[in-house]
C-alpha cells in the first residue's frame, strides 16, 4: 500500500512553462498535487520552445525539452530543426532511466496522443500505471478547425485516431473532464467503458472573490452607458467567433447600450480585429492577464460562450448570464432561464433574440448570473473536485 507520503506523479503536459506565465495560470500547477494526496509533482513539458527546470515549490517542480538553439539566427535553419528535434527524441528515451530512483507512484498524461504516447513509454518503462485525461472532443473541434483545432499526426486526422486508440488500449484509465466526453468515447471504444472515470475541472473560486479590483470602463476607455459582454478565449474557428463577429455587429446597428469585448489571442485575432475596427460597440483587447480577465467577467453583463471548456466555468465564475450553442457538455451549466440560454447550433437570430431579452432586463440578467456561480459552486468548485478525483486515484491504486 502507497502512504501519502510516498506517492508521487508524473504529469506530461503539452505545455510551454513561459506561455504559462503569460497566461497567467502557472499557478494552477501547484493544484496538481490534489490536495496534499501526491507528496511531490514533477511535470515534463516535452515539446516546448526551450530547455528549462524550474522549481515552482519544495514538492512541485517542471523538466522542459525544447527544439531552439540558443542562436536565434540558427532556429531558422532547416537543419537546425532537424537536429533539435533527433536531441529532443533522445533526450525522451533516456529520461525514464533517470527517473527511475524517484519512485513515482503514476503517470497522467493530458491528452491520447503526443503526450499519452510519451507517458505510456514512461510507464512502461518504470512499471507503474498511466493515466490518460481528455480535455475536449477532438473529432468536433477538427469538424470545426481542421488541424488547428485537433490533432493529426503526419498531418492526418485518421493517423491521429489510430494513436488516440493505440494509446487509450493500453493506459490503466481514461479520464474525460466531463459526462459528455466520457459517453461519447465509449460509443467509440465501448470495450474500453470499464476505464473510464469522469475527472472534472475544478476552480478555486477564492480567486474570484479577492482579485483586487480594476474598473473595467476606466481600462480600457468603454463609455459607461454600455453594457458589456464579453468572450473570453481562444480566438478561433473552433469557437465560432466570427459567429460572434456577425451578432455584435448586428445589434450594435439597433441597440446603443450592448458593448461586446473580445479577450484573448488566437489565430483569428488579427483579422476580428480588422473586421470589427469601425465598428464603436466592439473592442478587441487580445491577450490578458488573469487579474484583468476576472473582473472583465465579474463586471459583464453576460458572456457569450458558444463552444466552452474551462472558459465557460471562468464564465459562470464571474455571475455572468451564459449564451451558449446546445453542444458538447454546455447543457450541465447553461439551463435555460437559469443560469443563461442555450440555443441550437448557427442560430444567430435567437442568440440575439436573448442578448436583447437580457438588455432589457436587467433584474433577470442579475438572477441568472448569480445561478451561474451557484452551478459552479455545486459541480466545480475545487475542494470538491480535489475529492473526486483522489477517489479517482485510490481506486486506481488499490488504496
Amino acid at each position: 500500500m502507497n502512504y501519502i507520503n510516498d506517492r508521487k506523479i508524473l504529469y506530461v503536459v503539452p505545455a510551454d512553462y513561459d506561455d504559462l506565465i503569460q497566461k497567467g495560470v502557472s499557478n494552477m500547477i501547484l493544484d496538481r498535487d490534489e490536495g496534499g494526496f501526491f507528496k511531490s509533482v514533477l511535470t515534463l513539458h516535452p515539446i516546448a520552445r526551450t530547455n528549462q527546470k524550474i522549481n515552482i515549490s519544495e514538492s512541485n517542480n517542471i523538466i522542459q525539452f525544447g527544439w531552439k538553439s540558443r542562436i536565434k539566427k540558427l532556429d531558422r535553419l532547416f537543419i537546425t530543426k532537424i537536429v533539435g528535434t533527433i536531441v529532443l527524441t533522445l533526450k525522451l528515451i533516456f529520461l525514464p532511466f533517470k527517473l527511475k530512483q524517484i519512485n513515482f507512484t503514476v503517470v497522467r498524461a493530458t491528452d491520447p496522443y503526443l503526450c499519452g504516447l510519451i507517458g505510456l513509454y514512461i510507464s512502461k518503462i518504470l512499471n507503474i500505471p498511466l493515466v490518460v485525461s481528455i480535455h475536449s472532443d477532438y473529432d468536433k473541434r477538427y469538424t470545426l478547425d481542421g488541424l488547428k483545432g485537433s490533432f493529426g499526426l503526419l498531418g492526418s486526422r485518421r493517423l491521429g485516431k489510430k494513436l488516440e486508440k493505440f494509446v487509450l488500449k493500453r493506459c490503466n484509465k481514461i479520464l474525460p473532464i466531463r459526462s459528455y466526453l466520457s459517453s461519447n468515447y465509449i460509443k467509440d471504444y465501448n470495450i474500453l467503458k470499464n476505464k473510464f472515470e469522469v475527472f472534472p475541472h475544478g476552480i478555486n473560486l477564492k480567486s474570484y472573490d479577492k482579485t483586487p479590483n480594476i474598473d473595467i470602463y476606466e481600462k480600457f476607455n468603454i463609455n459607461r452607458k454600455f453594457k458589456i459582454f464579453n468572450f473570453t478565449g481562444r480566438m478561433s474557428r473552433e469557437n465560432y467567433v466570427y459567429d460572434i463577429l456577425e451578432i455584435a455587429s448586428r445589434i450594435s446597428l439597433t441597440n446603443k447600450e450592448f458593448f461586446l469585448m473580445f479577450v484573448g489571442g488566437g489565430k483569428e485575432l488579427e483579422k476580428i480585429k480588422n473586421e470589427s475596427k469601425d465598428i464603436t460597440n466592439i473592442k478587441c483587447v487580445g491577450f490578458q492577464c488573469r487579474d484583468n480577465v476576472i473582473n472583465i467577467q465579474k463586471q459583464s453583463y453576460g458572456s457569450i460562450c458558444l463552444m466552452g471548456g474551462f472558459s465557460l466555468i471562468e464564465a459562470c465564475a464571474g455571475q455572468n448570464p451564459i449564451l451558449s450553442y446546445d453542444i458538447e457538455w454546455h447543457s450541465e451549466l447553461v439551463k435555460n432561464n437559469y443560469s443563461g440560454f442555450l440555443v441550437d447550433e448557427g442560430d444567430i437570430n435567437k442568440l440575439i433574440e436573448k442578448i436583447k431579452f437580457l438588455l432589457e432586463n436587467e433584474s433577470v440578467s442579475f438572477r441568472l448570473g448569480q445561478n451561474a456561480r451557484r452551478l459552479i459552486e455545486e459541480k466545480h468548485e475545487i475542494s470538491k473536485t480535489i475529492m473526486i478525483k483522489q477517489n479517482v486515484y485510490k481506486r486506481l491504486l488499490n488504496e
